[in-house]
């Protein structure tokens, strides 16, 4: 009877799981550098793994005929009912969890696009990603022939369908050139 208890009580916590949370948590990725976002999707997915493999514990150890023969009559519907949320919440966890590792690529190059800082090698993975359009022709910024020079790069839509802000690239030359 204590085994049954012990079930019932892990029931219950694993019902109060936050799944929002790890989503909230995945969303705000999008503000961090891709590297740190890439760590944190697999983070989080390897968390969801994790819980769902208690909640498959879990929901074996609440099946079989012994285990019913234990419940009262007033147990049991309550048992029944709370077990197929589980269930549910299960399904939600593993679907997150696979929508994580399918979508982790998507996600660290959609911080590529939107990070403050782009790094040169953030915009060659972009560019060999095709993930830019094409570029404008570069402006001079203090006349021609001139040594600094700015181009504007437009990363393509994100995974979402919004449309990220322009980067801009400035290159300096050692000699006066014209744009």
């Amino acid at each position: 009877m204590e085994v049954l208890t012990e079930r019932l009580k892990r029931l219950d916590e694993l019902l109060q799981f936050d799944l929002a949370g790890q989503q909230s948590v995945v969303s705000q990725v999008r503000q961090m550098k891709p590297e740190e976002a890439g760590k944190v999707v697999d983070d989080v997915a390897q968390y969801l793994r994790a819980q769902a493999i208690e909640m498959q514990t879990c929901l074996a150890g609440l099946q079989g005929r012994n285990v019913r023969l234990l419940l009262t009559s007033t147990q049991l519907p309550k048992v029944h009912e709370r077990t197929d949320q589980l269930k549910g919440l299960l399904n939600m966890v593993l679907g997150q969890a696979n929508a994580l590792n399918e979508g982790k690529a998507g996600i660290t190059t959609d911080c590529m696009k939107t990070y403050a800082f782009p790094a040169q090698k953030y915009l060659e993975h972009l560019c060999n990603a095709d993930e830019l359009m094409p570029p404008e022709a570069p402006v001079a910024l203090r006349g021609e022939p001139g040594k600094l020079f700015e181009m504007k790069l437009q990363p393509k839509m994100l995974v979402n369908g919004a449309m990220p802000s322009p980067m801009w690239v400035h290159i300096h030359t050692s000699r006066p050139v014209m744009a």
